[in-house]
């Protein structure tokens, strides 16, 4: 009779272990779907985040690989993954109060592990840190770093060519050399590269090596190893340039350059890895990994064997998902505060002026997009873009969105430009045939400026938390500084047509 009623006991424990974990599954599928769809486009959609299509797949490949440990080792639910599971969730309706796609994919590909945690516990987890670690890998996070690699990428190379004697002058990110000058352009940073040589380093580290010391050793040369890899990219393109007197090493010649130098580096890395491998094994010997070793070791780690607390843990976490459900579908339904109201109204004659390179600013979304040219009484030529999201149905602070096509643009400068009482960004963009932009712009948030991508997030997410939707926007203006009749002290003279238009920029909304 006993053995029978703990018989029923241990089945109606796993009948609601697997029900929970079942509700668990398809609440967590509910809430970051749309997320998820938006992270895959981003892989897809920027090249220095392909490398994410394979991270998923890969930490289910070495999850898959030590399958022997799910049936060695207990499943335990802990209660320890509890708190964590709360403050991601947390952050991902934050992320949503603020359209901060960050926040939603850090959450979304942190909670996957940690729902793995979970539900496996910590005698499993503890033995699968990486594979469930990697998972974080997913995160399309790192563009960031652009503009610290170009500097450091430019850096080093300079310091190259002095060596080398060839006689050079720099000017921010231009290089220039007696047959011409070099632009360290965004493509240029080797960010996609960096990115993704710790990605593999990483994962090298984890199947090849087998001690901590020298895992993490690995992992920090493929940090550095790019980077210095990819200053002497640079330094060969500007030697062939130089000694072919420009005939190679730009244009395709310079892509293809570069694709076979990635190429050759990654085989660089692995042999350092294969030599730092070796160099383990002569000096440490192979580590014992059988599962019956980690069988014991998990029977010394103190773990709740009673009924309540498993299916208490699963219920909290249930309750979670299902608030930070109600939370989004309420924040989906927020009132809109603003509707776009007709175009910025400016004194200006309309021009029809061509440039040599265009500018075509990519916001994804928008309500409304408009773009028109314009002549002020200095005979200044410029452009105006704006891009309005009234309606929610886009944000204005994206990965995704750009004032101009990296193809043809490279950022040279951004600081903060004060007029009058308002506050702006001033930057200095170049071509890559080596024109230069000087663009202005700003944000609005329900009819006031803003300068920081920041403080849109903010007032978003205050908005929404609210039950309102704030109306967003981007007003930016462009001049070519080689087309310009006036030259020389362009952006004081250019400064009463730019108040003109800040102050009109604001009637772009007209609250509802």
């Amino acid at each position: 009779m006993v053995g029978v009623t703990a018989a029923r006991q241990s089945g109606s424990y796993h009948f609601h272990v697997i029900t929970s974990a079942a509700v668990i599954a398809l609440l967590f599928v509910a809430l970051v779907n749309q997320p998820f769809i938006n992270a895959v486009k981003i892989w897809l959609g920027n090249e220095i985040y392909n490398h994410c299509l394979l991270v998923i797949p890969a930490a289910v490949f070495l999850i898959w690989e030590r399958r022997k440990l799910f049936i060695e080792l207990p499943f335990r639910t802990t209660w320890l993954a509890v708190p964590v599971i709360a403050s991601q969730i947390l952050l991902y309706t934050l992320g949503t109060a603020a359209d901060i796609q960050l926040f939603q994919h850090i959450a979304l590909f942190s909670l996957i592990p940690t729902l793995l945690w979970f539900f496996i516990g910590n005698a499993i987890s503890s033995k699968l840190k990486f594979p469930l670690l990697f998972f974080v890998f997913a995160v399309p996070v790192g563009e960031e770093l652009i503009p610290f690699l170009q500097e450091i990428t430019a850096d080093l190379s300079v310091i190259l060519l002095k060596w080398s004697g060839i006689p050079i002058f720099r000017s921010g990110l231009f290089i220039q050399i007696p047959q011409g000058s070099f632009l360290i352009a965004e493509a240029c940073s080797g960010v996609s590269f960096l990115i993704a040589s710790v990605v593999l380093g990483s994962l090298y580290a984890y199947m090849f090596l087998q001690r901590m010391t020298y895992r993490l050793f690995f992992c920090a040369l493929s940090l550095v190893f790019p980077i210095i890899a990819n200053a002497f990219r640079v330094y060969g393109i500007i030697m062939i340039g130089y000694r072919s007197d420009m005939e190679h090493a730009v244009g395709a010649d310079h892509l293809i350059y570069g694709w076979f130098f990635f190429a050759f580096v990654l085989v660089c890395l692995f042999v350092l890895g294969e030599v730092v491998k070796r160099y383990e094994k002569n000096r440490h010997g192979q580590k014992n990994t059988d599962v019956n070793v980690l069988r014991r070791e998990a029977d010394t780690e103190v773990e709740s064997l009673s009924y309540t607390p498993s299916i208490s843990a699963m219920g909290m976490v249930v309750v979670l998902f299902s608030l930070a459900l109600l939370q989004d579908y309420r924040m989906q339904n927020v009132v809109v505060s603003n509707e776009v109201d007709s175009d910025i109204i400016i004194e200006f004659e309309k021009a029809d002026v061509t440039s040599r390179v265009p500018w075509n600013p990519i916001f994804e979304g928008a309500d409304k997009k408009v773009k028109h040219q314009y002549i002020d009484q200095n005979q200044i030529s410029f452009s105006l873009f704006y891009a309005l999201y009234a309606h929610g149905e886009g944000e204005v602070v994206s990965s995704l969105n750009r004032l101009y096509d990296q193809a043809n643009w490279t950022l040279v400068s951004r600081e903060p430009f004060v007029l009058d009482e308002f506050k702006v960004i001033k930057e200095f963009a170049a071509s890559s045939i080596g024109t230069q932009k000087l663009l202005y712009y700003w944000y609005l948030v329900d009819r006031e400026i803003v300068t920081t991508r920041r403080e849109v997030k903010l007032r978003q997410a205050i908005s929404k938390l609210k039950g309102k939707k704030s109306s967003t926007g981007i007003v930016a203006v462009a001049i070519d500084k080689e087309s310009q009749i006036q030259s020389n002290n362009l952006s004081s003279l250019f400064e009463p047509s730019l108040l003109h238009v800040i102050n009109s920029s604001s009637e772009l909304f007209n609250p509802n």
